[in-house]
């Protein structure tokens, strides 16, 4: 029956073969239809079979399905840590934006380059076979730029600034509470993050904190990337290139259970699953002693982190 629930069925059917990369023909369709009790099939009857098949065909055909690659939507297969880790953030995003009393700020970085999107619109004659324009280098200055916004649908119209004795009206519920720009190195590193480290973001942290104090903003849930100079431990956290003796003795003095015969390998592997479990980003303790709590968004998941697509409207607009 060519109903919407049918319909919907077969649709959601085919999407999670092609997610798994399970080969899907009209005959799978048919033994699912057959199992839902959508349609009847004699299966000892060899005439009854190639029916059913010949009219599941029709029905396939009819709704639009096709056979082959599809293109232009290719995408990769979430690991089950993140997919757990997608589920967490948005429970806890759910949570506090039901909660009146919890801020959320939301936190970015990027760059724009000298030469962004600028040739774009250059004139050009189409009949001219010579005029070959050059791949661009992407190569010399870029303005990096940090900031953090505030959602104030929670707050009052109005917030005091500590810089100014006039208040500034808040505009469609957000206002920049902070935004720093720098120019990037000559010799620009692979990508902007390069521009970036953990002591400069330790330190713009600060500034934000002692902001967020000025605002009168307590109890805030920062929301930031998973770069890792924004996860930096604490000093003299455990490496690889820690001899086999001082790795022991690091087990013994946070009593981590480990076998003093095991290979260099295997102490490490349980080091580095006590420091997960037990010790905490720079970051992430600076930002609790202040009172307010952090949240990194998901891995592959730019869409659920608001701020990024002001980002993008910003380098357009400026590029």
């Amino acid at each position: 029956p060519r109903v919407a629930g049918v319909i919907a069925r077969v649709q959601r059917f085919v999407r999670d073969r092609r997610s798994t990369r399970t080969r899907t023909v009209a005959k799978d369709v048919m033994d699912f239809l057959d199992n839902c009790g959508f349609i009847t099939v004699d299966r000892e009857s060899k005439k009854s079979v190639e029916s059913a098949e010949r009219c599941v065909c029709q029905f396939l055909v009819r709704l639009g399905y096709k056979q082959g690659k599809k293109k232009g939507m290719m995408c990769y297969r979430l690991k089950e840590e993140n997919i757990k880790k997608r589920d967490k953030y948005v429970q806890v995003m759910t949570n506090a934006n039901c909660d009146n009393s919890t801020q959320i700020v939301y936190m970015d970085e990027s760059y724009i380059h000298k030469n962004y999107h600028r040739h774009d619109d250059s004139l050009f004659d189409p009949n001219d076979e010579q005029d070959l324009e050059r791949i661009a280098q992407h190569k010399g200055k870029c303005y990096c730029f940090i900031a953090a916004i505030i959602d104030n649908d929670k707050s009052p119209d109005v917030l005091a600034l500590p810089d100014k004795d006039q208040p500034v009206e808040c505009k469609d519920g957000l206002i920049h509470e902070t935004l720093e720009i720098f120019e990037g190195r000559k010799k620009q590193a692979k990508d902007y993050h390069g521009m970036f480290d953990s002591a400069y973001f330790i330190q713009w942290m600060d500034k934000l904190i002692e902001a967020l104090t000025a605002w009168n903003v307590q109890s805030a849930l920062i929301v930031m990337d998973n770069t890792k100079y924004q996860k930096r431990l604490t000093e003299g956290m455990p490496k690889g290139s820690w001899k086999e003796e001082r790795m022991l003795k690091y087990c013994k003095e946070h009593r981590i259970d480990v076998n003093p015969s095991n290979l260099k390998k295997y102490c490490l592997g349980y080091i580095e699953k006590y420091v997960d479990e037990h010790v905490r980003p720079t970051i992430v303790s600076m930002t609790e002693a202040a009172g307010h709590k952090v949240v990194f968004s998901p891995p592959h998941h730019s869409d659920l982190h608001s701020i990024k697509l002001i980002c993008a409207n910003v380098k357009g607009t400026v590029g």
